[in-house]
């Protein structure tokens, strides 16, 4: 495990070096090469953890380097394609209220509002935030959280980033069930949540190996 934890580290290097060269070049910041290698170092630890863990719970190297594999392309693009064939089943007609003192973002999404008793009828909306905790297991989705500054009329992943978060925050349409929003109201920490899921899949997946190498160690 420390030798994946190295092999991380000097990827993460490379990758701080590549983008600084490329940065430099184009004369922009550094930020995100450092977002980036950073982030390198940390998912090649915790990828190269669930590697290890996989070994262990199948004991078979040919079966272990097929189910890590499968693993790790689930987690970097399957969450992202199974997020996207949920979102029909978050669909749902709900009541609305009239909406008052209603504050937009640039892109238009309505960010804070309060809301009257007077109704305005039903609309067709999509509880995003009830699975957005799938796709934010991806490292290109956490990846795009850290370097992606929100906001509109920015680059694409300022603009992956702010669609993103505001999938996560729920319905953009205000006051569903008369609910309001101030602008202190709390948003979903993508990039953190996603993180903290690998981190217990990985732990659980060393949980689990541990527990299989016990049952193999012949009693002494």
């Amino acid at each position: 495990m420390l030798v994946t934890a190295l092999q991380g580290l000097v990827f993460a290097v490379l990758v701080l070096v590549s983008l600084l060269i490329q940065a430099a070049a184009a004369g922009g910041p550094g930020s995100v090469a450092v977002t980036a290698s950073g982030l390198a170092a940390v998912e090649g630890s915790l990828f190269g953890a669930m590697g290890v863990a996989v070994s262990a719970l199948l004991g078979r190297p040919g079966l272990a380097r097929v189910a890590g594999w499968a693993l790790g392309l689930f987690i970097v693009a399957g969450t992202l394609v199974a997020g996207a064939l949920l979102v029909p089943a978050v669909r749902s007609e709900e009541p609305v209220t009239v909406a008052l003192n209603v504050h937009r973002a640039a892109d238009g999404t309505p960010v804070a509002y309060e809301c009257s008793q007077v109704p305005a009828g039903t609309v067709e909306i999509y509880h995003t935030e009830r699975i957005m905790w799938l796709p934010a297991v991806s490292p290109i989705v956490v990846l795009t959280m850290l370097a992606g500054a929100p906001g509109a009329g920015q680059e694409l992943p300022g603009w992956l980033s702010a669609e993103l978060q505001a999938a996560a925050d729920g319905p953009r349409v205000p006051c569903v069930n008369g609910e309001p929003r101030s602008m202190d109201s709390p948003r979903t920490p993508l990039a953190a949540a996603g993180l903290l899921l690998q981190a217990g899949l990985t732990g659980a997946l060393l949980g689990g190996a541990h527990v299989a190498a016990s049952r193999r160690r012949p009693p002494a």
